[in-house]
């Protein structure tokens, strides 16, 4: 019989994640555009635990017969695929409006750092990115159409 040398909070952890297996976190992000993307916790095995990017290649119909909805194993990749260790808490955040709260207050630091105006380099060929300023505006206005 093998001996388990995890500690009392290591297990407690384990299980208590156990528990949140199917649960949706949030992360905003803004690139050329606010984009908030939904996260589920798949699994834990171990000291890790899973989240996979749930989005129109992750999640859908998975036979015809049957109205069965759920995670298109086949197309999930690496890059939808996160891993995080058990004994800290989940990465993301709860809610669509926590992630953006989590957005905002990267926004402020930024723009405490380099400005309200600054506005990321480009090449000639793209479009600029916005500014700070409209960045920090355009996730206010989500936030309150959240509420």
């Amino acid at each position: 019989m093998e001996r388990d040398y995890r500690t009392a909070a290591q297990l407690s952890a384990a299980a208590r994640m156990k528990k949140n297996v199917g649960v949706s976190r949030w992360t905003a992000s803004y690139y050329d555009r606010l984009e908030l993307e939904e996260w589920v916790f798949r699994t834990a095995r171990g000291q890790k635990g899973y989240l996979i990017r749930k989005d129109s290649l992750t999640w859908g119909k998975r036979s015809s017969k049957h109205g069965d909805f759920g995670f298109l194993d086949k197309n999930i990749t690496d890059a939808d695929r996160r891993t995080f260790r058990l004994h800290n808490d989940m990465p993301y955040r709860a809610s669509k409006s926590g992630a953006l709260i989590a957005l905002m207050a990267d926004l402020r630091r930024q723009i405490k750092d380099y400005g309200i105006d600054f506005v990321e380099d480009y090449d000639g060929d793209e479009e600029p990115e916005p500014s700070l300023r409209v960045k920090m505006q355009r996730t206010k206005a989500a936030y309150r159409r959240l509420k």
